[in-house]
């Protein structure tokens, strides 16, 4: 089958569009076929003007003397701890390289305004801006407390410089990654950072990627923005931990693994399984092999896969020491080794 890069759903090269917009009387000949889901993307259009156009200069001479946006994507406004206001986006409209300077425009709102880097996260794909003082009756977007299967959900964002909705249901939970789930809501060039609503008008996620010449895009729950958030505002760069080896459920692994290292298959009880150790690296000097199960991490039982890696992801950080305890045939050993940087599974990434 033929490969398929993963593209940020971003545009490099931007050439500034202008707005688009409806007459009143086109509006009302729509009004006469618009059905309940219509209605329900012409609500969320009106109703989110905290959802903005970003524009960032990468890499540019400020000498130079043809300049233009190199980079565009969306944002949404939200309120943080203490009350100040920020803006949400993706790290990679912002940064790759890190942009030299940020506007934000409000939509039919005036000018574009500057805005500044608050805080950013490269593995999970996201960045808080400064925001700037919001016009008159715009309010911060309303979080969701998680994303659900198989809801039908709007995004919303800037994709080619114009504003356009589009609608689509929650098809996993989970993609390449547990960090991200899939939707077929349309989006393209320039959504990356927009927000995904339910039907209550909630934000349930965020814009990442798609799928190149697929419906299929990449969203980040909300779930996961809400815990990564205070950590934006806080440290500024966000870093995320990872075991430096490759795990997963004895039972999500092919029966020619077991084969190969002439094990039982299927095993007598699912557990989590080391799958691959590069040579030479930490966790192989710490005796760390292909085909060990993995019992604790840190004198915790290890109940799946999913679950220590979002142990180490949320709560952990690069170079603390951690402990493994793994079994190999009947031996149970205790392999301590410092845990690595959790690297963005976009990064130099395709898919099949």
């Amino acid at each position: 089958m033929r490969s398929r890069k993963i593209l940020f759903v971003l545009s490099w090269a931007f050439i500034f569009v202008g707005s688009i917009r409806l007459t009143n009387g086109a509006i009302g000949e729509l009004a006469e076929v618009c059905n309940a889901t219509c209605m329900k993307i012409r609500e969320i259009v009106a109703e989110s003007p905290f959802v903005v156009a970003v524009y960032a200069e990468k890499g540019v001479d400020p000498k130079q003397k043809s300049r233009k946006f190199n980079s565009i994507g969306s944002g949404i406004v939200k309120k943080l701890e203490g009350g100040a206001m920020g803006i949400l986006t993706n790290n990679h409209v912002v940064s790759e390289p890190i942009a030299s300077r940020i506007w934000v425009s409000f939509y039919q709102k005036g000018f574009l305004q500057e805005v500044a880097i608050i805080g950013r996260d490269p593995a999970a794909d996201l960045a808080l801006l400064s925001s700037p003082e919001l016009p008159q009756g715009i309010v911060p977007a309303t979080f969701a407390k998680r994303l659900e299967l198989g809801q039908q959900v709007y995004a919303l964002g800037y994709p080619f410089g114009v504003r356009r909705p589009t609608f689509g249901y929650v098809n996993t939970l989970e993609s390449v990654s547990w960090l991200y789930a899939w939707t077929q809501a349309p989006v393209n060039p320039g959504n990356s950072g927009g927000p995904v609503f339910n039907e209550k008008h909630e934000v349930v996620g965020i814009n990442t990627a798609i799928i190149q010449g697929a419906t299929t895009t990449f969203v980040l729950p909300v779930e996961h923005v809400n815990r990564i958030l205070p950590r934006l505002s806080r440290e500024g760069i966000v870093r995320h931990a990872g075991a430096g080896f490759v795990f997963n459920d004895a039972s999500h692994i092919p029966p020619f693994f077991f084969e190969e290292l002439g094990l039982k298959y299927p095993p007598a009880q699912d557990s989590v399984m080391v799958y691959e150790v590069e040579p030479n690296s930490q966790a192989a000097r710490a005796g760390i092999r292909k085909g060990d199960s993995i019992l604790k991490f840190n004198g915790m039982a290890v109940k799946s896969a999913k679950d220590l890696d979002m142990k180490m992801f949320f709560d952990h950080h690069p170079d603390e020491a951690a402990v493994f305890t793994t079994k190999r045939g009947t031996q149970a050993f205790e392999r301590e080794l410092a845990l690595v940087e959790y690297i963005s599974v976009f990064k130099d990434q395709e898919t099949r």
